[in-house]
């Protein structure tokens, strides 16, 4: 199955597309177009997995429903600047928003991870920035983004990708597989969010 999410902004609203895929034959499961407020897009979604959840009568934990139904916030300015900076082409200027988001709302989980992400990608792709000053900052705004939710999967991403790419520390990734890509930060990061990876 494959979660197909579009979204369009409407003044001050936005639009969220999201359709359903049977990846095997093609077909289309489910469709609906959310209308939110940007200052309820963080919780869209927990919302389209408790939809989905329901709609392919997957049975989720008492754990995962406390997940999913528990509200996401952030200051409205902070979640506007975090979606500049998601939206935004070019890598140093999508730092500088989720920078700062930070400023605006220093308990904004989202925004760390995504910065700490931002730096791996800085050194281990683009090369704009030293290895071991990116590793550093990276793991800083990993462990805050972690210490405000440690059911984020994006943050075990960045912490596993810094890990990887940055800080070179294959032994201390290797799962029961023996590959670095099959680490437990992988897996944690999937069993929270397996669109992520």
């Amino acid at each position: 199955m494959q979660r197909v999410p579009n979204l369009s902004a409407d003044g001050p609203d936005f639009n969220i597309s999201v359709r359903l895929w049977a990846t095997r034959t093609g077909s289309l499961l489910w469709s609906q177009t959310l209308q939110r407020e940007q200052e309820s897009l963080l919780n869209v979604p927990r919302e389209i997995a408790r939809e989905v959840a329901a709609r392919i009568h997957i049975t989720l934990s008492e754990r995962e429903q406390i997940r999913l139904s528990s509200p996401r916030q952030a200051d409205p300015d902070a979640v506007e600047l975090y979606l500049k900076g998601r939206s935004s082409r070019e890598l140093r200027q999508s730092q500088e928003f989720y920078r700062q988001a930070i400023s605006k709302d220093p308990n904004f989980a989202d925004a760390h991870a995504t910065l700490a992400i931002g730096y791996t990608l800085l050194s281990g792709y683009s090369g704009e920035m030293a290895s071991g000053e990116a590793y550093r900052a990276a793991m800083d705004a990993d462990e805050r983004a972690l210490e405000i939710d440690d059911t984020l999967a994006e943050a075990w991403t960045a912490r596993g990708r810094a890990r990887y790419l940055l800080g070179w520390d294959w032994e201390g990734l290797k799962a029961t597989s023996g590959e670095p890509w099959n680490s437990i930060l992988f897996h944690r990061s999937c069993s929270i969010g397996p669109r992520i990876i």
